[in-house]
């Protein structure tokens, strides 16, 4: 099972901790460029997690996804979710999970790095 992990866009509407594009100028500049994901599933791609940056930024989405779903791909859409409400209309049925994983307060990273602390410390105890 093959498993691609698609940066459709480098740049960000966020200055987050799990991203470090928001404040690295080398990629301001870069510009999207035109997909073709029928080259994916030439080489047995089957899971597609399209991702950034902020793949929401990019105001094809819904068509690159749509392209996916035709093409067979088990889709997922890593997000920070600011966006989502505004695309979640278009974005019906493309997407087999949608994961959110950029937080909007210092709080929350802080608690879900405690989370993850929690969870590995209890999951490799002897």
């Amino acid at each position: 099972m093959k498993v691609c992990n698609y940066y459709i866009t480098l740049h960000s509407n966020d200055t987050c901790e799990f991203s470090t594009l928001w404040h690295d100028d080398r990629f301001k500049n870069i510009e999207a460029k035109p997909y073709d994901l029928s080259l994916l599933k030439k080489v047995g791609v089957k899971y597609l997690n399209i991702t950034g940056g902020e793949p929401l930024l990019r105001e094809e989405i819904g068509e690159i996804l749509k392209s996916a779903k035709e093409l067979d791909f088990h889709t997922s859409l890593t997000t920070n979710g600011i966006l989502y409400s505004e695309r979640a209309n278009n974005l019906k049925g493309l997407v087999d999970r949608k994961k959110e994983l950029m937080a909007k307060t210092d709080q929350i990273v802080k608690s879900t790095q405690l989370i993850k602390q929690l969870f590995f410390s209890e999951k490799f105890k002897s």
